[in-house]
């Protein structure tokens, strides 16, 4: 009797589902296709996504890693804007890339890969070739900062702890991690340089702006002049004394 019910069932059911097999939409098979030729059809999918309305991207910051990274480099390095490794890190060599990119394309020059910007960045509409000049002037202006700050030398933290005098306006090249920044774009910033590990903490004055954020756990390259040491209360009521240094270029790491 089941057997019957079950037959029956199907029978009444067929018409029904040879409709909704014709009506379901086809989709061509690309088993043989390319990896260049999934690629374009990829990049086809993502601009008609755009044109409805639909972004597939998301805001990049400092320091991200990971594939949307990864292809936000093989795009700036396939449009002639970057050269760098393909790390999937969004580092400073990553960023004045887009920045370059950015430029030529009227967006907001951040060297930060917005969803929108990645929009543009993806779109084969976005597929120019950027100016020679631009690069020769940034390799440049490398050499000249390489030259301007050759003579800043080693830091020797324990030294200029205890003998605070003997460094003072002393060149030394600062790398470290931000554990702490004060201040603002007017009125300068005060930022705490961890340079080994969570220890050897310095205390650095930047009286100029950066073309970057500073940031918290950031890593950073300073070129300081030594200024001795300077003291301050922590939250345990304790004087805590490091040594003090006032920077004349930041680059970060």
């Amino acid at each position: 009797m089941k057997t019957r019910l079950v037959i029956l069932f199907l029978a009444l059911m067929l018409p029904a589902l040879l409709v909704s097999a014709e009506q379901a939409p086809l989709f061509p098979d690309i088993s043989g296709y390319s990896v260049e030729e999934l690629l374009l059809l990829q990049e086809k999918i993502q601009a008609e996504l755009l044109n409805k309305g639909h972004n597939p991207y998301y805001d990049l910051e400092r320091g991200d890693k990971g594939d949307a990274v990864l292809n936000v480099q093989e795009k700036l390095r396939e449009l002639g804007y970057y050269d760098g490794p393909l790390s999937g890190k969004l580092d400073s060599e990553t960023q004045k890339a887009f920045k370059r990119f950015e430029k030529d394309h009227g967006l907001p020059n951040d060297g930060l890969p917005s969803s929108e910007d990645q929009a543009v960045l993806f779109l084969a509409e976005a597929i120019i070739e950027p100016s020679a000049e631009p690069a020769q002037e940034e390799t440049d202006d490398r050499q000249t900062e390489t030259d301007r700050y050759q003579d800043y030398g080693p830091f020797d933290y324990q030294d200029c702890l205890r003998y605070p005098e003997k460094h003072d306006g002393e060149k030394v090249v600062l790398r470290g991690k931000i554990l702490q920044v004060l201040g603002s774009r007017g009125e300068g910033f005060q930022i705490r340089l961890a340079t080994a590990g969570d220890k050897d903490v310095v205390y650095v004055m930047i009286d100029h702006a950066p073309d970057f954020a500073l940031e918290e756990d950031a890593d950073l390259v300073v070129y300081a002049r030594m200024q001795k040491t300077i003291t301050y209360q922590s939250t345990w009521k304790l004087k805590i004394t490091i040594p003090a240094a006032v920077a004349d270029h930041i680059i970060p790491e």
